[in-house]
């Protein structure tokens, strides 16, 4: 669909991570830093949820909790006559740690998050780290026993861009009427 059909138009194919695909390339970023095994770091939110681990295994669940973005976007017009859209998000990440040492793993992230090297993967993605909330201990307790868990929140920025397939207007014809004089007009455009 392109604005020649005179309706709304989606954007072209997403080339932004979203959803499980953001859960999932961070899910890898949060592995390689903690040293967790990459298996042992889920996505907080699946269709069908793994079994649970045992209390004495430390792994962690993340996901995506919430995310803004800045109030103007900007907009660029592509030789091909579409539309980029651009504007930052931040995104809030909770990783949750489970396991006899679920705070060690948090502090080790957090810690792991001040190296530049590791922020670089944030980068190469189009990410970067906007600031790391504090550690907070919530165990829960269930069927009699206390699960330790520790989490932690990141707030993560990207800049963002989509793209609308609008067409250029290639030629038009028309005249302009006034009480005195009519004026017809002709325009081309050349394609380059």
């Amino acid at each position: 669909m392109t604005s020649a059909t005179g309706a709304v138009l989606p954007s072209a194919a997403e080339n932004i991570d979203q959803d499980a695909a953001l859960d999932l390339l961070l899910g890898d970023f949060v592995a390689a830093i903690t040293g967790l095994p990459r298996d042992y770091v889920r996505r907080r939110w699946q269709p069908r949820p793994p079994k649970q681990l045992p209390p004495d295994t430390d792994w962690c669940a993340l996901g995506v909790v919430s995310q803004s973005h800045d109030v103007n976007a900007y907009q660029t017009i592509n030789q091909d006559g579409s539309i980029d859209v651009g504007r930052h998000e931040t995104f809030e990440l909770l990783a949750s740690f489970y396991g006899p040492n679920g705070a060690g793993f948090a502090s080790r992230l957090r810690d792991g998050l001040t190296l530049g090297v590791n922020r670089g993967v944030l980068q190469a993605n189009g990410m970067a780290m906007l600031d790391i909330g504090r550690i907070d201990r919530v165990p829960s307790l269930v069927n009699q026993q206390w699960l330790p868990r520790t989490d932690i929140r990141l707030r993560i920025r990207r800049h963002a861009v989509r793209t609308y397939p609008l067409q250029s207007v290639l030629s038009s014809e028309g005249t302009f009427q006034t009480e005195t004089t009519t004026d017809t007009f002709n325009t081309e455009n050349a394609a380059s």
